[in-house]
């Protein structure tokens, strides 16, 4: 599995975000990030967002615990 380098998954994010988002850049980013692909938008925002919650949401939770243990 690769690993996922957070400049692409920014880049996947901004691009999503658009109002007319490039559909084969979408699907190139998510390719070689290993994130499913789906042609529907919504879905594929979906999905690219909880790969960052799986990614940020960890290392924050593991960050929150450990100034917690410094208190």
């Amino acid at each position: 599995m690769k690993a996922i380098h957070a400049e692409d998954l920014e880049v996947l994010v901004e691009e999503l975000m658009k109002d007319k988002p490039n559909a084969s850049l979408v699907k190139q980013l998510s390719l070689n990030l290993n994130i499913a692909y789906s042609d529907d938008l919504v879905t594929q925002m979906s999905t690219v967002l909880q790969e960052v919650h799986k990614i940020y949401g960890n290392a924050l939770n593991q960050l929150h615990k450990n100034s917690e243990m410094e208190s």
